[in-house]
């Protein structure tokens, strides 16, 4: 067998390989309307960043997203509960399709939060099993007070991943921010007095919600 003739085999072969990794389904973004539109009709939507998968199988993609002149393979989610209604790329970027319910985080059953260090790979320092501190946590987060993002560095910024029996494929994300000294802000009152309100060093953060919300060292004890 001659070298081009290997050469053009190793290229054909080279091709179906990309062709399989990167699956059938192919989905654009309509940026005049929003939406994400498979060829085969199926809409999906984007979640917030606060929604990422469990786990994906990195070596199987669905298919491909594109945007604009960008293309991101796409990727089923482990433990879904319909197959190819829940896809993410590998950046972490959720997809699901219309129809299907994306659980609110005091809706999502929420078991266990894992409290996570950010370096070149995202590992748990801690597991929050306590059902009474979870519920107290969540509940300091959805009913406290909302500020404006401090406008300085954090001592410490860890992600919080809420994880439930009830969504085993998605973790709902929030951002814990610790600072070396208390967060005070200034104002004034109705009457045009000068006032100054200290919120401590301890606050969840959510940036698509854009919340911020003191919690006290409930997370701060796990972390010393």
């Amino acid at each position: 067998m001659n070298t081009k003739r290997i050469a053009l085999i190793l290229a054909i072969a080279a091709l179906v390989l990309c062709l399989c990794s990167c699956g059938g389904v192919k989905i654009e973004y309509d940026q005049d309307n929003g939406s994400y539109t498979a060829k085969n009709g199926k809409v999906y939507l984007r979640a917030p960043s606060s929604y990422e998968p469990v786990a994906y199988d990195s070596e199987k993609a669905y298919g491909s997203l594109t945007v604009g002149i960008g293309e991101f393979e796409l990727f089923t989610m482990t433990n879904a509960p319909v197959e190819g209604d829940w896809l993410t790329t590998a950046e972490r970027d959720v997809l699901y399709a219309e129809g299907a319910s994306l659980p609110a985080l005091q809706d999502f059953g929420t078991d266990r939060v894992l409290i996570c260090r950010e370096g070149e790979k995202i590992h748990a320092i801690h597991t929050i099993t306590d059902s009474a501190e979870i519920e107290a946590l969540i509940g300091l987060y959805l009913e406290g007070e909302s500020i404006a993002y401090p406008a300085r560095v954090a001592k410490e910024s860890l992600r919080l991943r809420f994880a439930s029996k009830e969504n085993p494929h998605l973790y709902y994300r929030l951002t814990y921010l610790e600072y070396s000294s208390d967060v005070i802000v200034y104002g004034t009152d109705e009457n045009g007095a000068e006032t100054e309100t200290n919120y401590g060093k301890y606050f969840l953060y959510d940036r698509d919600e854009g919340r911020c919300v003191p919690v006290g060292d409930v997370i701060h004890k796990y972390v010393e």
